[in-house]
């Protein structure tokens, strides 16, 4: 039975990208060998009902890192300077110290035959290297072709596949990125 490992960031927050995904998953279950990869600790209840043939492995990463544009924006508002520089400094560590021996784990736990799905940022930048790499990106093209997000692609591993939300979106993306034409599609979710 061929195997998906899909990575998504949480599972005992409400969001979107998680419900998206896990739905996909749940479809696929019937056909396909899924393992889902949560990057965040699970510090609560599980949100959402997950059929029983998927298997779930945590990266235990802290909740404040995976969910930095959160706690960052609830430090920034709350003029909590030293708060945000602490959770920044940790971010980098994280992300950019850190990165290798989580994708290291990845590639152990990722069969290389397998698909890898990343459902977000941090998914990417975890992805392994010499495997069956897909982006399933969860936004609107604004938030694909910032500047920011770019930069970050490129410290990823060139996906096989981006699957964009709707036909607009990959359109609008295209647009602007035509070379990527052929590495992308669309799914209505």
């Amino acid at each position: 039975m061929k195997k998906i490992y899909w990575h998504i960031q949480q599972l005992d927050k409400i969001g979107g990208t998680e419900e998206v995904s896990i739905v996909l998953m749940n479809a696929l279950a019937k056909y396909y060998d899924v393992t889902l990869i949560c990057t965040s600790r699970i510090s609560d209840k599980i949100c959402y009902s997950i059929d029983k043939n998927i298997s779930i492995f945590n990266l235990e990463l802290p909740n404040d890192i995976s969910r930095y544009d959160q706690y960052s924006y609830k430090y920034l508002k709350g003029f909590h300077l030293l708060k945000f520089f602490n959770l920044t400094f940790r971010l980098l560590k994280y992300y950019l110290f850190r990165r290798r021996k989580y994708r290291n784990i990845i590639e152990n736990l990722v069969d290389e035959d397998a698909i890898y799905i990343a459902s977000s940022l941090d998914s990417y930048l975890f992805a392994p290297k010499n495997r069956k790499v897909l982006f399933h990106f969860h936004f609107d093209a604004k938030s694909f072709l910032a500047t920011f997000f770019q930069i970050v692609l490129k410290m990823c591993v060139k996906p096989e596949k981006y699957i964009f939300l709707s036909k607009s979106i990959k359109d609008a993306v295209l647009k602007k990125k035509p070379e990527l034409d052929a590495k992308s599609l669309y799914m209505y979710n």
